[in-house]
Formats: C-alpha cells, sequence, structure tokens
C-alpha cells in the first residue's frame, strides 16, 4: 500500500500510476480494500486499460472495496444508475442497494448525490426519471431530505431552492417535510409560483386560474406537475375528489392546460414550465424542438433561470431545427441568446454566428450583448426585412431604415 501511495503521488519523481496500479492491485488481492478503491481509481484515469487480459475491471475492485467503504459504494451506485460503456447497463435496484449503504454510513457525498440525483430526476432534465422514482420507493429519500434541510439552514440557495419546489410535493416523501413550506428562508429563494401557491385558499386559486389570472395558473401548473399524489390539494387526483369538490373537469387537473394558459399570456415561468413538459416528455409527448422554442421565449421574457436549459440542451442539430421553423419570434430570442451563450460548444457558436450574419441581426460576436437592439426594434428589424423581402422597400431604403432603428 506504502509503495502504491508512493508511486501514484504526482509530486514525487518516482511517479509511475502504470506501477502503482500493479502494487494497489496486490493489496486488493491481499484483501485491503482501500488498495482495491485506489486501484479502481487509477483504472478509471487510464485511457486504456486491457482488463480483460488482467481479470478485472474497475467495477470489480469498487466491489472488493465497497464491503467497507462507503466511497465504493458511492461510486458503484453511480455506475450502476448511469450506466458504463462497454462494462454494465443501469441497474436501479442495484444503485439503489450500494447507495443505500453508503448513506447509512453517513457519508455526506452520498447523500449529496442522492439530493441532486432526486432533483434533477424528478423535474426530467439530465438524469433518468425512472431512476429517481426507482430511489424514492426505499429508504433513501428520508437521508436525502435530511441533508438537504441540513445546507438550507446553514442558508445554502440550491438546496432551499431543491426543498421548497421540488421535494417536499413528492407525496412519497414524509409529510412533515410540508413543514419546511413555511420556513421563512426558504420563501426568500424559493421560485415565485410556491411563494403565490401557499399564499391563497386551494379553492380561490382554482376561482382565480379559471378567471384568467396568469400568476395563479402558473402556479397550479408548477404544483400540480409536482405533486404527482395531489398531496397538496388535499385530495387524490385519480379519484375526482378535486374535481367535484373544486368544480373542475378532468383537464383542468393536468398541468398542462395551466401552464398553457400561462404560456398563451407570455408569462415568462409559466413558458419556462411549458416548455419543460416538452422536454421531459411529461404528460405530453416528448418534443424537443417545440420545448426549446418555448423556453427560449421565457427567457427573451426575462425569466433567467431558463438560461441553464439552453446552455445545456442547444447544439448543432437543434439550432438548425430551431431556424427551420422561420419564427421571427424564435428567431429573435435565439439570436439574442446566443449573443450570452455560455455552453462552450464553439461549433454550435461558429455555425449561429454564420446564420445571422446572413441574417438582419447581423452577426453575434461583433458587438457587446449590452448593445443588443430592444424586442420592439428586433421586432421592427423583422417587419423591415419582410418589407424588402417582398420588393415594398429598395435596399438603399431598407439600409438606411435599420441603420435609424440600431441608432435609436
Amino acid at each position: 500500500m506504502a509503495l502504491g501511495n508512493l508511486f501514484s503521488d504526482e509530486t514525487q519523481s518516482e511517479f509511475d500510476l502504470n506501477l502503482a496500479l500493479e502494487y494497489y492491485k496486490e493489496t486488493a488481492y491481499l484483501g485491503g480494500v482501500y488498495g482495491a478503491l485506489n486501484a479502481a481509481r487509477i483504472i478509471e484515469q487510464l485511457e486504456e486499460y486491457d482488463y480483460q487480459n488482467d481479470g478485472m475491471n474497475e467495477v470489480g475492485f469498487f466491489k472488493m472495496a465497497a464491503i467497507t467503504l462507503p466511497e465504493a459504494q458511492l461510486r458503484l451506485s453511480q455506475y450502476y444508475f448511469e450506466g458504463r460503456d462497454g462494462i454494465l447497463l443501469p441497474d436501479y435496484e442495484r444503485a439503489n442497494y450500494y447507495l443505500s449503504r453508503a448513506i447509512s454510513q453517513n457519508h455526506e457525498e452520498a447523500k449529496a448525490y442522492l439530493a441532486n440525483l432526486l432533483y434533477e430526476g424528478l423535474y426530467g432534465t439530465e438524469l433518468d426519471v425512472e431512476a429517481a422514482l426507482a430511489l424514492i420507493k426505499g429508504n433513501n429519500s428520508s437521508a436525502a431530505l435530511d441533508f438537504l434541510h441540513s445546507k438550507a439552514s446553514a442558508g445554502d440557495a440550491d438546496a432551499l431552492n431543491m426543498i421548497a419546489a421540488k421535494y417536499i410535493l413528492n407525496p412519497n416523501i414524509d409529510h412533515s417535510a410540508f413543514q419546511l413550506i413555511n420556513d421563512e428562508t426558504v420563501f426568500r429563494v424559493s421560485n415565485s409560483w410556491m411563494i403565490f401557491f401557499s399564499s391563497f385558499e386551494i379553492g380561490t386559486l382554482f376561482d382565480a386560474a379559471k378567471a384568467g389570472n396568469v400568476v395563479a395558473q402558473n402556479a397550479l401548473g408548477n404544483a400540480l406537475n409536482m405533486d404527482a399524489g395531489g398531496n397538496m390539494f388535499n385530495c387524490n387526483r385519480g379519484s375526482g375528489v378535486c374535481q367535484e369538490r373544486y368544480d373542475l373537469d378532468d383537464r383542468q387537473m393536468s398541468p398542462t392546460y395551466w401552464l398553457e394558459r400561462a404560456a398563451e399570456q407570455n408569462h415568462p415561468e409559466g413558458l419556462y414550465g411549458y416548455g419543460m413538459l416538452f422536454m421531459d416528455g411529461v404528460f405530453v409527448e416528448e418534443d424537443r424542438i417545440r420545448g426549446t422554442a418555448t423556453i427560449l421565449r421565457s427567457w427573451h421574457l426575462g425569466y433567467e433561470n431558463s438560461s441553464s436549459v439552453l446552455n445545456r440542451e442547444l447544439d448543432e442539430d437543434l439550432f438548425d431545427d430551431l431556424i427551420s421553423l422561420r419564427s421571427g419570434e424564435v428567431d429573435a430570442a435565439l439570436f439574442a441568446f446566443m449573443r450570452r451563450y455560455d455552453g462552450g460548444n464553439e461549433t454550435l457558436f461558429s455555425e449561429a454566428d454564420q446564420y445571422f450574419s446572413n441574417t438582419e441581426f447581423g452577426s453575434i460576436s461583433q458587438s457587446s450583448p449590452d448593445t443588443l437592439p430592444s424586442g420592439n426594434v428586433v421586432e421592427d428589424l423583422k417587419e423591415l426585412s419582410e418589407l424588402f423581402n417582398q420588393g415594398l422597400l429598395t435596399e438603399e431604403e431598407f439600409n438606411s431604415a435599420k441603420a435609424l432603428l440600431l441608432q435609436n
């Protein structure tokens, strides 16, 4: 073990990962769990490793270490949740088993991983929803909630937002978690729909939403999306009790119905929620193009939280699909967003710059985003472009009018 540590230390002149691996493997075969853990970690780093000839891959060594070490248990859980190319397929039952063992040893990183897994998975972003639900069915959810609660008590904004907007609305989590809604610190950072929702009687909210109040529509849509069992509405959504109690038809118990109403009124957060339904394929058929276009509108209207989804989801293919919609509204939002794009895909940025350079918007890389034209100016530019394309303006008239708009 000492020799493995020596040869794996990058600050030492003897540094040699392959040699360190041999010593760690020998330690593992003699029953040393830390040797097995370090061997697995080195194999993960190596670009090429012939585990077929060696007889043991990183998963095998992690399993040896997982006899006692929560670090190895957590890594195995991640492997089984997310899969490992060429080695193993996702297996949620085993993932849950190993994560439970790590959490039972009070491993903070395991609790943090579970919290993030549930947060991402339940909202259907990067991790599989089914995987997250498999976790909730076990006893792990209370540990994750405890972890988030401790972070929230210390003022961690991300933890506060997870609790307020995601966790406590799931009926599989202990009902005592609902008490967290009343915590003033949760309100401080939670989504606006949660604050609004928790401030009104349910019947009043439905009345306001039915009357066309866009804030109530957004709040109800998001709450119905998160609260799968109807606990926040004091009813079982599938039983028809809510419909009778609040004079609703079945459509009005669907998040799609209310979020669509909010989106139709250009409510920025409502547009985001409605777009995410299509991104996730939850309650509606999955449609990344429609979902992204809707979220772009949300961002363009000022809902900054949309930017993280757009930075993650946008790629060259999706960009091509969006511009093929031939929608001036989508193009204007896409142009504005690409000026602030922070996703790191240089090919996408280059393609977007080439596309917009040949439109009335111009290059996305020539001037500061702070100098972008306002939404009204963009609309005027689109109208000018349409007039020019119809032959109702000469090129000189078009350029003159465009320059005047941009100057103002």
